[in-house]
């Protein structure tokens, strides 16, 4: 049924059965107006259907089941008809059935849940206040990766090569993708990613596109939310009809619906192949970070983050895009890829950069490691991640979750309030083979007050990954020996450099409280401290590193705008018991003290 289909039109085969169904339905009827048949006439059409069904189980009940897609179609009213409807003819007709073991659903992708049933303060006709109808609840829980439960990760896909495969990542996710997977010949294999692109798109145009087809890319990549409760029978506003939109006709998924049906959220859930869709599109259409950006934070209200790590992962993000395209044996665009460390970050700063990181030795170390240079460990550690997810709970970061993410290819943003660090890019060391055993990770910190290009070690001291839940001393033989990378990016440094870590004790880097009976910190760390995104030093940020610096939250010391203040007594009077400060309190409180900050 699925082959042919394109976004701008069905497949044959599915043209036919519907078209061979409407000419049967004709022949059925004559000319005349059509009536509702009479309750026994139906009981008795439902029957036969039942019957039929059962003809080879003659012991089995059967419950039907109708399902009406794209239903608000059936809402629009007749001319002079006084509110009738093809829905409304319909549902007088299934009110028949209200004892048999009939049920119906009613499918729409337009987000407005009151179309075809309001909530009972806007029915028009009084029915569901006088009792006459209820508004039923509304379903939203069609769930996700029905098509893996008997090809399981890692017992159907147990290595990297297999989970990037055209094969898992169509099965994840929604049925859509796998159904056409499994029903279709290689010519559907061969454009899963071109349908993918046009559904994310809900176009089958070129080049040119809308903001919201903008953001749709955008969210499924870098874990985007609209935190707009969208309100559907008030008076629209334009972030609750661009959130509609998103669920309408950009593949977001509806998560939750308030009472009465009038509020709906959604959210780009994590579906790989519609993520590489996404990229790429950013990879092969001619997609432009910067300027999109710029465009869709302030169209969308959308959260850079308190540090800035919205531009981090999109730093990220382009690497790996980088990295997969400069290959050399690059994918096909039906499949995505994995790819090392050592590639990543060879596409994340410029070669000065990572020429000097690779000559790197540890910063924290175990007596019984080797010494090893960054560059081999950068080369032997394989990863896989075409989207962020952000985490709901914190200890879902732990490293006992990690591998069902890189198996998934996301990378993941820290839960809100996360202590010490803000991303997790888990990656496998030494093997492609999804053993939890040979799961590292790079854990980053990023930074967005102070100009100082000086490192600070305390904030790696913080990133001691038995403090901050990453790892646990239950999970570990005594130690953790696959390595693992911290870097904290101190956005706002005014030198662009990258700078190795390096500790006089071991516990300038590692807690004490975690060091094992010998006095020895229990993991193996290389740490960098990346300051600033200047010229030279990022590659995705390239010479526009001051446009890319004016998307970030205003940073610096809290006090810093008090600085530039003509007036800046009367400006810490706007904010009352802010600091010691006098002028904070002196308008309103006789006893505190005059003192200096």
């Amino acid at each position: 049924m699925s082959k042919g289909q394109r976004f701008g039109h069905v497949g044959y085969d599915r043209w036919k059965f519907y078209n061979d169904v409407v000419t049967r339905a004709k022949m059925d009827f004559d000319d005349e107006a059509i009536t509702t048949p009479d309750r026994r006439k139906l009981q008795h059409a439902f029957e036969e259907l039942r019957q039929c069904i059962c003809s080879q189980e003659p012991s089995t009940f059967v419950d039907v089941f109708i399902m009406f897609d794209e239903a608000h179609s059936l809402t629009k009213l007749w001319p002079n008809c006084g509110g009738l409807s093809n829905f409304t003819e319909l549902q007088r007709a299934l009110t028949k059935f209200s004892w048999s073991s009939l049920f119906t659903f009613f499918l729409s992708t337009t987000g407005k849940i009151s179309q075809p049933m309001p909530p009972h303060l806007h029915d028009s006709f009084n029915r569901i206040f006088e009792g006459g109808y209820q508004t039923p609840r509304t379903f939203i829980e069609l769930g996700f990766d029905q098509l893996m439960t008997d090809r399981r990760i890692p017992d159907r896909y147990p290595t990297l090569e297999a989970v990037t495969s055209l094969e898992c990542i169509s099965h994840m996710g929604r049925p859509l993708w796998g159904t056409m997977y499994d029903h279709g010949d290689m010519s559907v294999h061969n454009t899963i990613i071109s349908f993918a692109i046009e559904k994310l798109l809900c176009s089958d145009e070129g080049v040119a596109r809308s903001e919201a087809q903008e953001y749709a890319i955008l969210s499924q990549r870098l874990a985007l939310d609209i935190n707009s409760a969208a309100y559907v029978s008030a008076p629209s506003t334009s972030i609750r009809e661009k959130s509609l939109d998103q669920i309408a006709n950009h593949m977001q998924v509806c998560v939750e619906i308030g009472e009465e049906n009038e509020n709906i959220r959604g959210i780009a859930a994590s579906e790989p192949i519609l993520s590489e869709a996404a990229s790429y599109i950013m990879r092969n259409m001619g997609f432009q970070w910067l300027d999109t950006l710029r465009r869709i934070i302030p169209a969308f209200s959308i959260n850079v983050g308190d540090h800035g790590e919205l531009l981090v992962t999109a730093f990220l993000t382009q690497a790996r895009d980088m990295a997969i395209s400069l290959r050399t044996s690059p994918p096909p665009p039906e499949c995505c890829d994995h790819f090392l460390v050592k590639d990543l970050l060879e596409s994340l700063f410029f070669e000065k950069t990572f020429k000097s990181m690779f000559q790197s030795t540890p910063s924290i170390c175990l007596s019984t490691s080797k010494k090893l240079r960054f560059k081999k460990v950068a080369a032997a550690a394989h990863m896989h991640f075409n989207h962020f997810i952000k985490a709901q709970e914190q200890k879902v970061t732990s490293h006992q979750y990690l591998l069902g993410f890189i198996a998934r290819g996301a990378a993941v943003l820290g839960a809100n309030s996360q202590p010490a660090f803000d991303v997790v890019l888990p990656y496998l060391f030494e093997t492609t083979n999804l053993n939890i055993s040979k799961l590292g990770f790079i854990v980053i910190r990023v930074k967005n007050n102070g100009n100082n290009s000086e490192p600070d070690a305390d904030m790696f001291l913080k990133m001691d990954p038995f403090t901050c839940g990453l790892l646990d001393k239950s999970d570990v033989d005594g130690c953790f020996r696959i390595p693992i990378i911290r870097i904290v990016f101190s956005l706002r440094g005014e030198e662009a450099v990258v700078t190795p870590m390096r500790y006089s004790t071991p516990s300038e880097g590692a807690s004490l409280d975690n060091f094992d009976e010998r006095g020895e910190p229990r993991f193996v760390a290389y740490d960098f401290w990346c300051s600033g995104i200047g010229p030279d030093l990022l590659q995705p940020v390239g010479n526009a590193h001051a446009q890319w610096a004016g998307l970030l939250k205003p940073g610096g010391p809290w006090h810093s705008f008090y600085d530039s203040s003509p007036a800046p007594d009367e400006l810490r009077s706007q904010f009352p018991i802010g600091s010691c400060d006098k002028s904070h309190w002196k308008r309103w409180l006789r006893v505190v003290k005059e003192r200096e900050m």
